[in-house]
């Protein structure tokens, strides 16, 4: 229960400081930390083990220990006291087994992917060897990079029991660049039992991290730690049920590093293959290319499950098209809009050229329409005019030129149609 943080050479020393406590003079070199993942992973790159008669498989381990550790008069404190030998039994006949000819490529090969998968980590004092970890990534350190996104979502079962066993968690981020907002959705899916091992509602508290120059916009608790900043909240999950936790964040511009996003996935160490639904708006006018994100004209999106760290990028660069309009309207007399799909470049709202018909297909009154003003709100166009006289569904015919995004891609000459339908 001491290894409360995230980052595993933290927690490693608050664990060496409360040995300390009853140890005062015992010589710590490094900590090693494993989950049942990793034993079940052990044994089945090994075999079945046995001990005392019992079979140790890695389809039933937890089962099967649980038999052996629980099984015992709660009343009987020297029986209480060595409950777990039988555990220290069955490592000790593993590692026996592990290292025969025969099994040894195996067991490394199962330890390496432990590793890898954060069912394993290491802590050493000796700086050359963290220095290998922090290279191999198998020292669970909670640390971004400059420049890029991350996001580590982090659990602490505090139920007791093993009820987040049997619990999936998905992810949903949405990222919007142009905005600078981000949205985060966990959803916790509890598929146990009462009467299976341990089982029980599952009580937890989820803290999700982000870099330090982001900020959320309500969490029951926040906070930071080291150059994180991180949301949390305490939740609970009924066995056969289902729960979702929200957050919403914002993140400054300095997040897109010319024009190329990094988002880094940082894996809780002991948890089973979370789901991952990305999804990453890109600023207006822009397109992207990446290996890791499919990309859908302006959404570029990643699922997959989470067996390790990740690290996704995205290559933005300006679109070659010209902006397009997505709505025009005729909302009152002598005001005319037009929505466009990308922000307009001021400087190319050339209006002395421009022109405004009075088509008289549905009305024989010809109105001469000046214009007066050419407004920008956004992505939304605006122009005023005078000479326009009440026509219903009159049609006019308004003649632009040059207009170009802030990339320089101009719309050339056109003409669009507006009928008279006022609000």
């Amino acid at each position: 229960d001491a290894n409360f943080s995230p980052d595993f050479p933290r927690s490693a020393k608050e664990l060496e400081d409360f040995l300390h406590k009853t140890r005062p003079f015992q010589k710590i070199d490094g900590v090693f930390a494993v989950d049942l993942r990793f034993v079940e992973k052990w044994l089945k790159s090994v075999g079945p083990v046995e001990v005392d008669g019992a079979i140790f498989d890695n389809e039933h381990l937890l089962e099967q220990m649980e038999q052996v550790v629980a099984d015992i008069d709660l009343h009987d404190l020297e029986a209480l006291a060595k409950r777990k030998s039988g555990v220290k039994d069955l490592m000790k006949k593993l590692a026996k087994k592990s290292f025969l000819p025969w099994n040894a490529p195996k067991f490394m090969n199962a330890v390496n992917e432990s590793f890898d998968e954060k069912h394993a980590l290491a802590y050493f004092r000796d700086e050359t060897l963290e220095v290998i970890l922090r290279a191999k990534n198998w020292g669970g350190i909670l640390e971004p990079q400059p420049a890029e996104d991350f996001l580590a979502v982090v659990d602490a079962n505090y139920g007791g029991g093993k009820s987040n066993r049997y619990v999936k968690r998905s992810v949903y981020y949405f990222v919007d660049l142009e905005s600078g907002r981000a949205s985060l959705d966990i959803r916790y899916d509890h598929s146990g039992e009462y009467n299976i091992p341990l089982s029980t509602d599952y009580r937890g508290y989820v803290r999700a991290y982000v870099p330090s120059n982001h900020s959320v916009k309500s969490a029951d608790l926040q906070g930071r730690e080291g150059n994180l900043f991180y949301a949390g909240k305490a939740f609970k999950v009924p066995v056969r049920a289902n729960e979702t936790v929200h957050f919403d964040f914002e993140f400054p511009s300095s997040t897109l590093d010319e024009l190329t996003y990094r988002l880094n996935l940082w894996k809780q160490p002991g948890v089973f293959g979370d789901f991952y639904h990305m999804a990453i708006r890109l600023p207006a006018g822009m397109r992207a290319e990446s290996d890791d994100f499919d990309i859908t004209e302006n959404i570029a999106t990643f699922r997959g499950f989470l067996d390790r760290d990740k690290k996704l990028t995205l290559t933005l660069e300006k679109d070659p098209y010209p902006p397009r309009v997505i709505s025009q309207n005729l909302r009152r007399l002598n005001i005319f809009e037009m929505e466009f799909n990308e922000p307009l470049g001021p400087s190319s709202l050339n209006s002395e050229e421009w022109k405004i018909f009075d088509s008289d297909i549905q009305n024989p009154v010809n109105d001469r329409i000046v214009i007066d003003s050419v407004d920008l709100e956004g992505t939304k166009l605006v122009i005023k005019t005078r000479g326009m006289s009440e026509q219903p569904e009159e049609r006019y015919m308004l003649e632009i030129s040059g207009v170009s995004d802030f990339h320089g891609n101009s719309t050339g000459k056109r003409t669009y149609t507006f009928f008279q339908r006022l609000e």
